[in-house]
């Protein structure tokens, strides 16, 4: 429920590497992708994003076509940190 600005602002002002969202609703929000292709506007282009949840699995192929990496739970999320060296 948070909104791209927001989130931006959090990731630049913490000097953050990866931004992880938890999607969590089980149908998806038509007004998300907006939001995700904002969020990437506004942060550094080496910041990853990464979904998780519910929403995530139902949304990968369109989340991962907006440079989203999808995970289905903390192991694969620390994969995918450790694989970028996170």
């Amino acid at each position: 429920m948070v909104g791209a600005e927001e989130i931006a602002a959090a990731a630049e002002s913490s000097g953050a590497d990866a931004i992880v969202l938890s999607l969590v609703y089980p149908m998806p929000d038509p007004r998300l992708h907006e939001e995700i292709r904002r969020l990437r506007g506004l942060v550094r282009n080496d910041v990853l994003l990464v979904a998780g949840g519910r929403a995530a699995q139902a949304m990968s192929e369109e989340l991962m076509a907006s440079g989203v990496a999808v995970v289905g739970d903390l192991d694969e999320l620390a994969q995918t940190l450790d694989d970028r060296n996170y």
